[in-house]
């Protein structure tokens, strides 16, 4: 069984999706959220995840009651500490974008992945994810967990 010295761990937006749609992760995060909670986790996200979820809120149909669940999510679920940027975290991700341009990647803009890898990276060294492939070619110092692998990893007695 693995422990992390500091508990702490950083949430991509696809985790705070995952409860809100209730999609296929869904029971896995509840667990996670349970594990979270016992062991007393620290858990962080950026304001880069917070603006990739809020753009579900202000789209839905319903989005006060959208904005209520996602702040009961957030606070209540995770207590989740939402934290700044700074220039260390840009560089970071600036790195991780070179390192995806040499590979021949795509896409011309610093996308949010980056940006979300450089904050977890900077702030917990570990990231909660759903979609782990985005962030595991391009930030080989940072723990990279799927919600399967938080579980296996972090069983309680």
């Amino acid at each position: 069984m693995m422990r992390q010295a500091n508990n702490k761990i950083t949430l991509d937006s696809s985790i705070i999706i995952s409860i809100l749609k209730e999609d296929e992760f869904f029971q896995e995060v509840v667990k996670v959220i349970e594990i979270l909670k016992k062991l007393s986790f620290q858990v962080f996200m950026s304001y880069i995840t917070y603006s990739e979820i809020w753009i579900g809120v202000i789209s839905a149909k319903t989005p006060k009651e959208d904005e209520l669940k996602l702040n009961k999510t957030l606070y209540e679920l995770f207590e989740v500490n939402i934290t700044n940027l700074n220039i260390t975290i840009a560089r970071i991700a600036a790195n991780a974008f070179l390192s995806y341009k040499r590979l021949k990647g795509k896409r011309e803009f610093l996308i949010p992945d980056f940006l979300i890898g450089a904050h977890a990276q900077y702030y917990t060294n570990s990231l909660l994810t759903t979609n782990p492939r985005d962030f595991l070619k391009y930030f080989q110092n940072l723990k990279v967990l799927t919600p399967k692998q938080f579980i296996k990893s972090y069983r309680l007695p």
